[in-house]
């Protein structure tokens, strides 16, 4: 993958390197979220009282929201203005890889999943990855929020929902 200019910087030392610091600076922004996390949840277990101390909290989950939506705010552009390398990545594509899949196969045929496990941990080495059909493999994978059923339009619903009051 190549981020486009805007979400990288070069390196210090390497004029090669280019950084992707946005990708960074989004994976660090939930550090703030967890810090806020846990300031609410100290304040939320102290012993009961009148409660006035709760309003100690409204601070940092205003803080956890506005990191939250100035993060997510920039994740539409880095993915539009992203170049995936396909033919690289399927290049990187490893037999070794699919060794999960033969396993769970091998028990969806009616054998032991531990039997299976093993047996599949035995032929490691033993797979041509030429046989597989990658896109058949990710498509196969249908668990909600698996790569084969991302479910965006349970989520595309659920957020218009949310926006809209309900």
């Amino acid at each position: 993958m190549t981020l486009a200019s805007g979400f990288v910087t070069g390196s210090s030392i390497m004029p090669n390197k280019k950084n992707p610091d946005m990708a960074e600076l989004l994976r660090a922004s939930t550090a703030v979220v967890g810090g806020a996390l846990a300031e609410i949840q100290q304040t939320m277990s102290l012993p009961s009282g009148y409660q006035r101390d709760l309003q100690i909290t409204k601070p940092a989950l205003i803080r956890a929201v506005k990191v939250s939506i100035e993060a997510l705010s920039h994740i539409p552009r880095l993915i539009e203005t992203a170049t995936l390398h396909t033919e690289r990545m399927r290049d990187a594509i490893d037999p070794t890889m699919f060794a999960t899949d033969h396993a769970v196969k091998l028990a969806s045929e009616g054998m032991a999943f531990r039997d299976a496990y093993v047996q599949a941990a035995q032929s490691i080495g033993d797979t041509d990855a030429s046989g597989v059909d990658i896109d058949a493999s990710v498509r196969e994978r249908v668990s909600p929020g698996g790569c084969g059923n991302l479910m965006l339009d349970a989520i595309e619903a659920r957020l218009t929902q949310l926006a809209e009051g309900a």
